[in-house]
């Protein structure tokens, strides 16, 4: 029965589009930050609001400023579909969002 239940799973995720959510996520935040000018370092994050998770890129600039950056045609992904090891669920539940990637 876990190999079935594993299959349906897989092919809900490919229907809702959730299980490249998180690649995605990162392909974006790569694209916004080659065109970034004076940043330090930067994280491309998942961070949730109300029961949807959304992609941002967060960039420390030099100076001290810091910036959030959003895709404004991101529709998000429900966290549930997302395929997070359990330490990183914990983390969006607690702190509402998740590093995905880090840029230097």
């Amino acid at each position: 029965m876990g190999l079935l239940s594993d299959i349906f799973g897989f092919i809900d995720d490919l229907a809702s589009g959730s299980s490249y959510y998180k690649e995605n996520s990162i392909e974006w935040c790569d694209k916004a930050w080659r065109r970034m000018r004076n940043a330090e370092r930067g994280e491309a994050r998942l961070y949730q609001i109300g029961d949807k998770v959304y992609r941002q890129l967060y960039v420390m600039l030099e100076g001290g400023m810091e910036g959030y950056f959003t895709d404004t045609n991101d529709r998000g992904c429900n966290p549930e579909n997302l395929h997070l090891k359990r330490e990183a669920r914990k983390e969006l539940e607690r702190v509402g969002h998740i590093v995905i990637k880090k840029y230097r």
